[in-house]
């Protein structure tokens, strides 16, 4: 069915100018869109560059230098690259089925969380026991930080994106009161934790910083991809995506699936709060996310909700950000701009998505009221 839309002000001059849905978005062109989104996040930032008197070629080869060339450059980007994969692809998961989850920062916080307080409470016991109860309670505390708006907006109707967004704050300050209170390890000066027991801290991968919540993202990815590509769960979340009132009519419990839905998606999310809890802080912090979760979202978007694009994406988006770090000590750039980056990467794929599936459409006045 081929959608239009009357852009305003149409209608006050000679012709009506309306926006029309395509009908069969070119596959090219879809799938030019995220090297697209890339280029214009690049060339605005270099724009940015210049205005702070800079020269973006240095840059961009600083912060390629910067990375490339140092080993440990290298293990930060798999570091940074598990927890935005594993919540990227909790949040692809919910955007297939139209639920806008944008509470992956919140239940990686929900995540690490109850991944510490369990380890911490059975850290005695054997790490063949402690290691999966662990791993476990961080699925499990992501889910339910996930299950919450599910619940609320099957239940009250309630808008998805303001209660996952809510749900972030709700996380964020429970760990921070934690980390001052009741869980701050008393000889220290800083909001932080008491460390892990050793048996519940994730085993190191050659015996570097890499730790297994790398092969748990890569799992992950494998199990997302079979689950969104080859179940009838996973058709079912693209059938709810594409048209909620037909799934409905079909049969499809839509409030049952969105909450399932939302159990695995703020699961991942979960898992990667864990990682960096047991796999590489070793105790809880205020920073125990930088921001993951609102990266995953860039990079689902940059990924156009595929799992294999979705963790390239995922890589790349570690990479700007160990590259910015590095260019952030060696150039004196702020921070900021590596974020802007990721801000202009969205703009550049929603800029594509509307180009791809809409066109413009002008028409006379005269021809529109004959129904041509």
């Amino acid at each position: 069915m081929v959608q239009e839309t009357e852009a305003p002000g149409a209608g006050t001059g000679q012709h009506w100018i309306r926006v029309r849905k395509r009908a069969t978005p070119s596959l090219l062109s879809s799938a030019l869109v995220p090297l697209v989104a890339v280029l214009f996040a690049l060339v605005t930032g270099s724009l940015l560059i210049l205005i702070g008197g800079l020269n973006p070629l240095d840059v961009y080869a600083a912060m390629l230098d910067g990375v490339i060339r140092s080993r440990s450059g290298l293990v930060e980007v798999v570091l940074k690259m598990a927890p935005i994969l594993l919540a990227s692809l909790g949040v692809a998961l919910a955007f297939r089925a139209s639920f806008w989850n944008i509470g992956a920062e919140g239940q990686i916080y929900a995540g690490a969380i109850v991944a510490f307080g369990v380890g911490s409470a059975i850290g005695s016991l054997p790490a063949a026991i402690v290691l999966p109860t662990v791993v476990i309670a961080g699925f499990v505390g992501g889910a339910i930080w996930g299950i919450v708006p599910a619940l609320l907006k099957s239940r009250f109707r309630t808008n998805e994106i303001v209660t996952t967004l809510m749900m972030n704050y709700i996380a964020m300050y429970l760990l921070f009161y934690l980390v001052h209170g009741p869980w701050k390890e008393p000889t220290l000066n800083y909001p932080w934790s008491w460390r892990l027991p050793a048996a519940a801290v994730l085993p190191g991968l050659g015996g570097g910083r890499i730790h297994a919540g790398v092969l748990l993202a890569l799992v992950a990815l494998v199990a997302v991809y079979v689950l969104d590509h080859h179940t009838f769960w996973g058709y079912e979340i693209r059938f709810i995506g594409a048209n909620r009132r037909a799934a409905e009519g079909a049969g499809i419990n839509i409030s049952r699936s969105l909450i399932l839905l939302m159990a695995v998606s703020g699961g991942l999310a979960g898992l990667a709060g864990m990682g960096e809890v047991c796999g590489l802080r070793l105790r809880l912090l205020e920073e125990i996310s930088l921001g993951y979760g609102f990266t995953a979202i860039t990079a689902a978007l940059l990924g156009r909700l595929e799992p294999i694009s979705v963790a390239i994406s995922s890589v790349f988006l570690a990479f700007l950000a160990v590259g910015g770090q590095y260019v952030q000590r060696a150039m004196n750039i702020p921070y900021s701009f590596i974020e802007a980056i990721s801000a202009l990467l969205v703009l550049g794929v929603l800029l594509g998505r509307l180009l791809t599936e809409y066109q413009l459409v002008t028409r006379q006045r005269g021809a529109q009221a004959n129904g041509n």
